[in-house]
């Protein structure tokens, strides 16, 4: 978490020469208060 922000990384990896290496990185983050907001709707709906 940085600041109100949770982020998820998704990398890229390629195996050459025997060694895995990360050719590239693609971020998503969701605001803190919006994650909290899902948890709270999410177990309401498991409970209905």
């Amino acid at each position: 978490m940085v600041g109100e922000r949770y982020f998820t990384d998704f990398p890229t990896f390629i195996k050459a020469e025997g060694r895995w290496q990360i050719i590239s990185k693609v971020f998503h983050y969701d605001i803190a208060d919006a994650k909290q907001d899902d948890a709270k709707q999410g177990s309401a709906h498991e409970h209905q």
